[in-house]
């Protein structure tokens, strides 16, 4: 899996923990802790890209307040650690229920299809296999209190002795635990990480000019930036410094652009950054062009989203918030809290290095001067290392 790929199969990618109660429109990946309240996951699966992947893996422990995890469309769940309330609803287009593999324990949960893996203990938890056969899993002791099972379900254990509390009428097969093979991700911080430094290392000198607007998104307090490409290039890369951002002015405005086009925003600074401007396609341009956009905050340690913004966030080194309105995009982050969706805007550009400009985008400028000119593009050159 290279940079491109991992973007898009992935909605959310998240290197430690993460916290919501929200909505993810496709697969997430976090490397550490889920955490915080109910929360829904692969609602689109229908529409997200072909993967090998699971729809949700958990590297830590699934920690969400006694609420539930919701896997829909047949997804399939691997969790390393611990899992608690995770439900897998429904089935894929072929009409394929996702499996659950817990390496830790499982306390709670609704299952309502697929196989059911847990290397640890089981507690509690509502089995409602209503389609099929599907068997249970389990490398140590089952309290069998609120479980329901049917004759058709098969439940294997190392002993009969390990099932307590109920279960008498289970089918169960007497056999050593054997953990099954899990395909997951490798080496995603190290591999995002520095595609993130490389795009970022892009960063061109400011040369003349200002950012790229069009006066008709010119009001009295400064200016809306608008991005556009450059001619028929392929990608087309801004280098936007941090600091610079404050005076930007409630909106930022994306013009249409060609199928094979791409625009890349390095944002170049460190610290905290506030993001707060609703990003819009200009008219007649539908948020959809958040599939050709991607956002760089190569060293923005801690960013906080709290306005729609278009396009594929990479901010490998940020503690992220994403609060107010939905995000149209993937996100890559250090950590994430989110009380907002993400919705699926699967990429669809490139990072190719054959067909690139970069243009500078330095602070808003003021009204007055917003007719000097047309923006000088300079020829894109990598910093020293």
């Amino acid at each position: 899996m290279d940079a491109l790929d991992a973007i898009r199969e992935f909605n959310v990618i998240v290197f430690h923990d993460m916290s919501t109660n929200s909505e993810v429109e496709g697969r997430g990946y976090i490397g550490g802790n889920l955490k915080g309240g109910s929360s829904n996951w692969f609602i689109k699966g229908g529409s997200a890209p072909a993967s090998r992947y699971d729809a949700l893996i958990v590297g830590g422990n699934v920690a969400n307040n006694g609420q539930t995890v919701q896997v829909n469309n047949g997804g399939g769940v691997y969790v390393g650690g611990n899992s608690s309330g995770v439900n897998l609803n429904g089935t894929d287009g072929a009409g394929r229920s996702g499996r659950a593999v817990v390496g830790g324990n499982v306390t709670g949960g609704s299952y309502e299809g697929g196989e059911m893996h847990v290397g640890g203990n089981v507690s509690g938890g509502n089995w409602n296999w209503n389609n099929g056969a599907y068997d249970l899993h389990v490398g140590g002791r089952i309290n069998a209190q609120g479980i329901n099972l049917r004759n058709t379900d098969k439940v294997y254990v190392e002993s009969r002795g390990n099932i307590y509390n109920g279960g008498q009428n289970w089918t169960v097969v007497e056999q050593p635990y054997s953990a099954p093979s899990v395909e997951l991700p490798v080496n995603l911080p190290d591999l995002l990480t520095a595609t993130s430094e490389e795009l970022s290392d892009l960063a061109v000198a400011s040369g003349a000019g200002g950012p790229v607007t069009n006066p008709k998104y010119a009001h009295e307090s400064g200016l809306k930036p608008y991005f556009a490409a450059d001619g028929d290039k392929k990608v087309t890369y801004f280098n936007v410094d941090a600091s610079d951002i404050k005076d930007w002015q409630r909106e930022i405005v994306f013009a249409a652009l060609d199928p094979d086009q791409t625009l890349v925003i390095n944002v170049l600074g460190k610290g905290k950054l506030d993001l707060n401007l609703t990003a819009k396609g200009d008219d007649g341009v539908s948020n959809s062009i958040a599939s050709q956009i991607v956002w760089n905050f190569a060293e923005i340690t801690q960013l906080n989203v709290g306005a729609t913004l278009l396009g594929q966030v990479i901010a490998p080194n940020a503690s992220v918030s994403l609060t107010g309105s939905p995000l149209e995009g993937s996100i890559v982050a250090k950590s994430l809290t989110a009380t907002t969706e993400v919705h699926l805007a699967t990429f669809t550009g490139s990072f190719a290095q054959g067909d690139v400009v970069a243009t500078p985008v330095p602070a808003a400028l003021p009204l007055m001067a917003a007719g000097l000119g047309a923006l000088a593009f300079v020829a894109r050159r990598r910093r020293a290392a």
